[in-house]
């Protein structure tokens, strides 16, 4: 769990520094991505994980499989916001 909240936390960190250096939106709207992702994967993590039963470990990865399709469409919402 400390690894993903880490990668989310530098993700925090890399979207104002993409703001602030004006880069490309497609680089924007995949940070973005990756920031819903891992943070929402420690937020699952801290749920399902630390409940300590075999059944948590199975809707934590069911769950990380949703987050990835959430993380598309943050994406997609990136680049919708952006025409």
């Amino acid at each position: 769990m400390d690894f993903i909240l880490g990668v989310g936390i530098l993700q925090i960190v890399i979207l104002p520094i993409r703001l602030w250096i004006k880069s490309s939106i497609r680089r924007i709207a995949e940070t973005v991505g990756n920031l819903v992702f891992w943070v929402g994967g420690a937020v699952v993590a801290n749920v399902f994980l630390l409940t300590g039963t075999l059944t948590g470990w199975f809707q934590f990865w069911a769950w990380l499989i949703l987050l990835m399709g959430i993380s598309l469409i943050a994406r997609f919402i990136v680049h919708f916001i952006n025409r």
